[in-house]
């Protein structure tokens, strides 16, 4: 049997595979006919609609598949001009030194200890986070049960408010 050569919005199929206007042509012809019991029309209905469905599968399947060519077909080109790139990456970066090589030592210590201490302002700040993250989740556990505890007040006074008669 040929494969159908479809794009999802396209009306073509296979030879003897009905198209998706066939169908929903069929669908209202089953819809309308007189002759036909429910069960056989509800039938009908349901092998039109699930042939439907599997012709628009079939479709974005067939679509997939074009879409998967074409990427095979211009992988290796990419894959060259990638490869050009990184060399010509790779040659430039061993033609000129990076721009620390040009530093002194005491350039280099100065730039190290303010990159650590950078790190570690970073660190202490995480550190205040977790923690706060850690304690937000005690307080909301606490805020529930207060809230429990308002709840359960509130019931008793709305059962004494019933049962004590109101005064005249």
């Amino acid at each position: 049997m040929a494969a159908a050569k479809a794009g999802p919005d396209s009306q073509t199929t296979a030879v003897g595979i009905p198209t998706k206007a066939e169908l929903e042509a069929r669908i209202a012809e089953a819809e309308s006919a007189k002759g036909l019991d429910d069960a056989t029309r509800k039938s009908l209905l349901e092998h039109y609609r699930g042939t439907l469905s599997y012709l628009q599968s079939a479709q974005e399947f067939a679509a997939k598949a074009s879409k998967f060519e074409r990427a095979l077909e211009e992988a290796p080109k990419q894959t060259a001009e990638i490869r050009k790139l990184l060399a010509n990456r790779d040659a430039s970066k061993t033609a000129s030194p990076g721009p620390l090589t040009s530093l002194s030592n005491e350039e280099l210590s100065r730039l190290l200890s303010k990159t650590s201490t950078e790190a570690a302002a970073i660190e202490t700040r995480i550190a205040e986070i977790d923690k706060a993250i850690d304690g937000s989740g005690v307080r909301t556990l606490e805020a529930r049960r207060r809230l429990a505890d308002i709840r359960q007040a509130l019931d008793q006074l709305e059962e004494e408010s019933r049962a004590t008669p109101p005064s005249t």
